[in-house]
């Protein structure tokens, strides 16, 4: 599917009383913990077939009632990511973060995301906040690293011709 028939966002509203309106709609009792993994399970297949629309929306429905799921926010991620739903992925990646801190992995896949939606300063200063953080933190690899890539950013940004 097209980045284009793409909905605007792939991720559901933060609605008051969203939850009592899929409970009033039956949706709940699909999400019991069976229901959530078969819809894990769909979701997931659904990626490896790069059907990344329909996985989306599995992802987005499970992130209503699994929002501590780390698994839920990487497949939305990923989807976003594939579908060129950039802001929806940094969302996803940054609610991934909130859950798991210490996965620096999907700093700079929000950096990167940042990057694929013309946002490079705002990845910058993203990378520029995790080196902060990796110096206080005493982590000189993840310092390092975070250092690189925005040498590399910026080199870039030098390097393309003014307009």
């Amino acid at each position: 599917m097209s980045a284009a028939s793409a909905p605007r966002s792939l991720l559901l509203p933060d609605v008051p009383g969203l939850a009592e309106r899929f409970q009033a709609a039956g949706v709940l009792e699909l999400l019991s913990q069976e229901g959530a993994e078969s819809a894990y399970a769909q979701a997931y297949y659904l990626t490896q077939q790069r059907q990344y629309l329909p996985a989306s929306r599995l992802f987005a429905l499970l992130s209503v009632f699994r929002p501590y799921e780390l698994r839920v926010w990487q497949g939305l991620a990923l989807c976003a990511r594939e579908l060129k739903a950039y802001d929806d992925a940094v969302r996803a990646l940054k609610r991934y973060l909130e859950l798991a801190p210490q996965a620096h992995e999907f700093s700079f896949a929000v950096a990167d995301c940042l990057c694929l939606n013309g946002q490079r300063d705002q990845a910058i200063d993203w990378l520029e906040s995790l080196a902060a953080t990796a110096r206080k933190q005493g982590a000189q690899d993840l310092f390092d690293r975070a250092r690189h890539v925005i040498a590399r950013l910026q080199g870039a940004a030098h390097a393309q011709p003014q307009h």
